[in-house]
């Protein structure tokens, strides 16, 4: 199996956007997506569509796994979930627009799942055995007074 070395940051990148995600919400989360795909789309045309293609949807697809899962209280399980999901559709996109194959398909996968369970043995580090049941925003919004 093949990767560049870039592959190994992007577990963390993914997980990166969940936390993020945790502490300031949905939307600034979605208008980070869409200005990394943007950025994408100014370097060369068909990397530029690869790349951004493979972003914005590995990125949502990643929020939309994430969220549910998040909420229900599990933040390993959603990082790794939604990691899991998004690492697949990234690099699926992104190889076969750029490339038109997905022969490198199977070490991106590995370098990018690999970079995912450090990130997930950190978490569990920092936090031990019991994170916060709920994501920072959530908690900020059940604690504002009614009226």
């Amino acid at each position: 199996m093949q990767a560049p070395a870039a592959v190994w940051v992007i577990g963390f990148t993914m997980t990166l956007r969940d936390l993020t995600q945790d502490q300031l919400g949905i939307p600034p989360v979605f208008v980070g997506i869409v200005a990394g795909a943007l950025v994408s789309a100014l370097f060369s045309p068909q990397l530029a569509l690869a790349s951004g293609a493979a972003f914005l949807f590995s990125e949502v697809s990643d929020l939309l796994v994430y969220t549910p899962i998040r909420l229900r209280g599990h933040l390993y399980l959603s990082v790794v979930a939604s990691n899991t999901v998004g690492t697949v559709l990234d690099t699926c996109v992104f190889l076969w627009l750029a490339f038109g194959s997905l022969s490198m398909a199977g070490g991106q996968i590995w370098g990018k799942m690999v970079g995912t369970l450090f990130c997930v043995l950190a978490l569990r580090l920092i936090h031990g055995r019991s994170p916060a049941r709920l994501p920072a925003y959530k908690r900020a919004q059940l604690s504002q007074p009614v009226g």
